[in-house]
């Protein structure tokens, strides 16, 4: 079941959203995190591919997309 944590859709969501400053943050952030899963022993790497899969990086790269992304996504 997922809640809404701290105004954002999950808790997940909200500890990345703390990480990040812009929309490449979000992109770095999600790279590189899956790229370390890969590398981790296998409990460990299921734990984190879970918590990955729960993030909602959709409303995350909107939440940080620049002003003129948005504005233009408004007026289509």
């Amino acid at each position: 079941m997922t809640r809404k944590y701290n105004g954002w859709p999950n808790k997940w969501t909200w500890t990345i959203s703390l990480y990040c400053e812009s929309l490449e943050d979000v992109r770095y952030i999600r790279e590189y995190l899956e790229e370390i899963a890969s590398d981790l022993p296998l409990p460990a790497m299921d734990l984190l591919t879970s918590a990955i899969a729960e993030v909602e990086w959709n409303h995350l790269e909107r939440a940080f997309a620049p002003e003129s992304d948005t504005d233009d996504a408004d007026t289509d």
